[in-house]
C-alpha cells in the first residue's frame, strides 16, 4: 500500500504507507492528500472513499436534514466546527461510525482528508444546496 503526498509546489511523491510521516519528509508547510481522495484508484476505493494515514477506508455518504441539524446543535456560532461536524456525521471508518469526538482527536491530516472527502461528495459546499 501507498500513499501520495502533494508537497506545496504541487509535486507528488508516492511513498510506502509505514514511511516517515509527511511532515518529516516534506517540512511541516507540506499539505498532505492521502491518496483516493474521492477519485477510483487502482486500490479499489470507490469515489466516495479516501484512505487515512494509517491505512484504514473511510466511506462517505450524502448528508440529510438531520445531519445539518446535528451538527448546528454541536458547532454553536463556530463555521469551521460545523463543517467538521457535518464530515463527520457523515463519515464511517471501516464500516463503522465516526463520533465527532473521536473525529475531534484524530491526526489533522486525516480529519482534512475526511472533510475534503464530504466536500467532493456533497459538491464543495459544508451544507447541502438550498432548494429555490
Amino acid at each position: 500500500m501507498t500513499m501520495n503526498i502533494q508537497a506545496d509546489n504541487g509535486k507528488i511523491i508516492q511513498t510506502p504507507s509505514q514511511a516517515a510521516q509527511p511532515e518529516q519528509l516534506l517540512g511541516r508547510a507540506a499539505s498532505v492528500a492521502v491518496a483516493n481522495h474521492g477519485q477510483n484508484t487502482a486500490d479499489g476505493l470507490a469515489a466516495n472513499q479516501t484512505r487515512l494515514l494509517d491505512g484504514r477506508v473511510v466511506t462517505m455518504r450524502r448528508a440529510i436534514g438531520d445531519d445539518l441539524i446535528n451538527a448546528d446543535r454541536i458547532s454553536g456560532d463556530s463555521d469551521i466546527v460545523r463543517g467538521f461536524a457535518l464530515a463527520a456525521s457523515c463519515a464511517s471508518i471501516d464500516g463503522s461510525p465516526l463520533p465527532y469526538e473521536t473525529f475531534r482527536s484524530m491526526d489533522l491530516a486525516d480529519c482534512q482528508a475526511i472533510a475534503g472527502l464530504y466536500h467532493a461528495v456533497m459538491g464543495n459546499s459544508p451544507y447541502p444546496t438550498p432548494r429555490t
